[in-house]
């Protein structure tokens, strides 16, 4: 069986690394890492290269999450042409069967 504070540290960096943090970015919170995870997001040990890591970490997220919306809208835009082609056809196709 895993100690509470084994099991903590695996929660919180697991957390950490889906937030976008990196392995490389984890000492800077290490001294909070083995507490319960709703102690973790409250612990106040932010110093000037921490709030730094996590301005950075958040900056590349909104760079990511914007790059991503920019994909979407292009899917979008070209579901949206293939499906008024395939109408198109489809009515060219009706047209043609009824003989007119």
């Amino acid at each position: 069986m895993y100690a509470e504070l084994d099991v903590n540290r695996v929660l919180n960096l697991r957390g950490l690394l889906a937030a976008g943090l990196l392995l490389e970015d984890v000492h800077h919170v290490a001294p909070c890492l083995d507490m319960k995870t709703a102690d973790f997001m409250a612990c106040d040990n932010p110093g000037d290269a921490t709030l730094a890591m996590y301005e950075g970490r958040l900056a590349e997220l909104d760079a990511k999450a914007a790059e991503l919306q920019r994909y979407r809208t292009e899917l979008v835009d070209r579901l949206a042409r293939l499906r008024a082609q395939a109408a198109g056809a489809e009515d060219f196709r009706r047209l043609l069967r009824s003989g007119a």
